[in-house]
């Protein structure tokens, strides 16, 4: 690994091909595998992520799927640099659900809710930002993404966090960019300004309707 973060992608990948064709396991498959991705050999790498994800489903507490997603966009903009500029890594819904349990995003017929995609996520993220600087469109709209999750638990603070990462790295849409930003600032002043007001007076109204009640009640026993 001391050669991936010097920089020596190639020595590593020579390092962990025979790595691999001696003890076939998960370590050997998932190292290779960034290594090749590293060298920018997306296919190869790939090819290594997925036969890892396959020796161990768990491994990175069960979030190599999303690499495996990663390096599919990876091999995408090889082919199309505009393929994601109107769509996401992450096919979650357009309005996102409140109920965490909901399905916010699909890997090979498994779904995933809000907490197991804002965790893979932030895994997938924090390692990938160790080696991959701005300018990056893919990295960027993962750190799109997850500013939605974030904005969706109404963890504002995050959220407009998230969206300023998202544009230094890259993120090109403006107009899902903006909307996010509004939707965060709209359920932030909802949150912050109208929810007391309205806490305020239904609190009110129950005084009253409790002042009622109790006169009423005093009214009938007056009048017996």
């Amino acid at each position: 690994m001391q050669e991936l973060l010097t920089g020596d992608v190639q020595k590593a990948v020579s390092l962990f091909l025979d790595l691999e064709n001696s003890n076939h396991e998960y370590a050997s498959a998932a190292s290779l595998g960034t290594a090749y991705e590293l060298s920018g050999d997306n296919q190869n790498a790939l090819k290594w992520i997925k036969e890892g994800l396959k020796r161990n489903p768990d491994s990175h507490y069960g979030t190599e799927w999303l690499h495996v997603l990663i390096l599919e966009a990876k091999i995408n903009l090889e082919k199309d640099s505009d393929y994601y500029a109107e769509k996401s890594v992450l096919d979650m819904p357009k309005r996102l659900p409140l109920d965490e349990n909901e399905v916010f995003a699909t890997y090979n017929g498994q779904n995933f809710n809000r907490f197991q995609v804002e965790t893979a996520l932030a895994y997938q993220l924090f390692e990938r930002t160790v080696f991959v600087k701005p300018q990056d469109p893919v990295v960027a709209d993962l750190l799109y993404s997850l500013s939605r999750i974030a904005g969706n638990k109404n963890d504002f603070r995050t959220a407009f966090a998230l969206l300023d990462l998202a544009k230094q790295y890259g993120f090109k849409d403006e107009k899902r960019w903006n909307d996010s930003l509004s939707c965060f600032k709209d359920k932030r002043y909802a949150i912050e300004t109208l929810q007391p007001l309205i806490m305020t007076g239904l609190a009110a109204t129950l005084f009253l309707l409790t002042g009622w009640l109790v006169w009423r009640d005093r009214k009938k026993r007056t009048a017996a």
